[in-house]
């Protein structure tokens, strides 16, 4: 549910003559039907101000507009900061383009076959209808910007203009006193303006209500109950050139399909931070800018430098390795060879997908004396020099006598290749038994 909407806007969002007129000065000609009354309806609004007159531009919305009889108070008296939502349909009359729409119908009696409405306006020294669009786009952004300094939380959607005229032509002479080519033209400079001023929504934190594309199909030159938008000669309560009831109801399914889409995330500026190092649980300054009101949520993410991740790496070849022992030798420690653990016994501290070692780095070796399994790839280890003491560790193998033996370990898919990245090899020392000859034979004389 929406607490509080404003409704700003022209013509197109007063919905002149569609019954039934309300709200003060009567000379704004709204509708209890327009489109937004439609939308603070279905959106459930607690408080809705639509403040929306007939002939509005974009001056008339910080500044008082002048009617025939009592003024309409500026539109942007509507907004404070308890505004939750503010829809705005403006632009059209700053580049006057039902004023073109009418103009181009009078010269289009007379030359239904003609170019009379793009010689007019299209001129060899440029089209005035595209000056006067380029001219509006800043008064469109200091609009948005005027809603965002009043109403700082407010969601604020611009509402562009449908298809009053049939698109791409062709037109239906004399229903719509202008040529095909004339029908073009001017279809062609209504989504011009259209198009400036979703480039301002967008540049300004606004939501864009594209209400063309659902309209097509239901122009001026289409029926009566299929048509929308009214011609020279309405058929429909309307004011020529403007949506009928059809029309504005078209016109709120636009705005409220935009309304049933999350919001979008606020435009985050340039982070602006301090290039030195922060020890961890000091404090951090930043600095950034939002384009409005919102929660942000920071991760502080530590990054290691070169000379840290290089030591970290070097710890871990070390620990895949083993660590040779130092100082004093193990005997002297009082630890029993027996009970020494082998650096293949060690678990890896990471997986060996990651650091690619052979497949008997990660799998530790069965303790002297252990059972084998016969698809055992284990390495069976004969004899180890630890610290300066040679002793022999016999393991049973597959077939024959015990005897001391190092079996390497067998190369597996994903092993490490020989080179740098291949844990260094332990000395080992294999003992042999002392072979005894047989005795001589006794010769007989």
């Amino acid at each position: 549910m929406i607490v509080d909407e404003s409704l700003l806007g022209g013509s197109y969002t007063a919905a002149p003559l569609v019954p039934t007129q309300v709200g003060q000065p009567k000379d704004c000609v709204r509708s209890d039907r327009n489109y937004p009354s439609i939308v603070a309806a279905v959106a459930g609004a607690s408080q809705v101000r639509d403040v929306s007159c007939t002939s509005a531009t974009t001056d008339d919305l910080a500044a008082p507009q002048p009617l025939f009889g009592d003024d309409n108070p500026p539109q942007f008296d509507a907004l404070d900061a308890a505004t939750r939502l503010v829809t705005i349909g403006i632009g059209g009359n700053d580049v006057g383009l039902v004023g073109a729409a009418i103009s181009c119908l009078k010269l289009g009696v007379l030359a239904p076959a003609g170019t009379a409405c793009r010689s007019s306006y299209a001129r060899p020294g440029g089209d005035r209808l595209a000056d006067r669009i380029a001219a509006s786009a800043p008064k469109i952004a200091a609009a948005l910007e005027g809603i965002h300094d009043r109403s700082p939380r407010a969601r604020a959607l611009i509402v562009g203009y449908p298809a009053v005229a049939p698109r791409d032509g062709p037109g239906c002479y004399p229903l719509v006193p202008l040529s095909d080519d004339d029908i073009s033209y001017l279809d062609e400079m209504l989504r011009a303006t259209n198009a400036m001023i979703a480039e301002q929504a967008a540049k300004h934190d606004a939501e864009y209500v594209d209400t063309y594309d659902d309209s097509v199909g239901h122009d001026a030159c289409t029926l009566p109950g299929t048509r929308w938008f009214e011609g020279l000669a309405p058929s429909a309560p309307a004011l020529p050139i403007h949506p009928n009831a059809l029309g504005e109801a078209s016109m709120a399914r636009s705005v409220l399909g935009v309304l049933g889409r999350p919001r979008p995330a606020p435009d985050l500026g340039d982070l602006r931070r301090a290039q030195r190092r922060v020890r961890s649980g000091r404090a951090v300054r930043l600095s950034y800018r939002l384009s409005r009101p919102a929660t942000l949520t920071l991760t502080l993410r530590c990054v290691e430098d070169r000379a840290a991740r290089r030591a970290r790496r070097q710890r871990d070849r070390d620990l895949l390795a083993g660590d040779r022992p130092t100082g004093r030798s193990a005997a002297s420690r009082g630890e029993g060879i027996g009970q020494r653990e082998h650096p293949l016994q060690r678990p890896s501290p990471r997986p060996c997908a990651h650091h690619a070692q052979a497949l008997s780095a990660c799998h530790p070796v069965q303790p002297a004396g252990a059972h084998l399994q016969p698809q055992s790839v284990q390495p069976s280890l004969a004899a180890v020099d630890h610290g300066g003491h040679d002793t022999a560790h016999p393991t049973p193998t597959r077939a024959g006598p015990m005897k001391a033996q190092h079996a390497r370990p067998k190369r597996t898919l994903g092993s490490a290749p020989r080179g740098r990245n291949r844990p260094p090899r332990r000395p080992v020392r294999v003992l042999k038994r002392p072979v005894t000859p047989d005795p001589p034979a006794n010769r007989s004389p």
